[in-house]
């Protein structure tokens, strides 16, 4: 069994077609979920 994080679910959603990945991280980023600003960037220009 592989191991993900809250940010690898949502990235492999989004390569499944489930979620819409920028949207999916403007929610993310309105709770309390902290990340570096790196790693949102890197995200985002998935």
């Amino acid at each position: 069994m592989r191991v993900a994080g809250t940010l690898g679910v949502l990235c492999d959603a989004a390569q499944t077609g489930l979620l819409h990945l920028p949207a999916a991280l403007d929610l993310l980023r309105g709770t309390n979920f902290r990340a570096s600003p790196g790693l949102w960037k890197s995200l985002y220009s998935r």
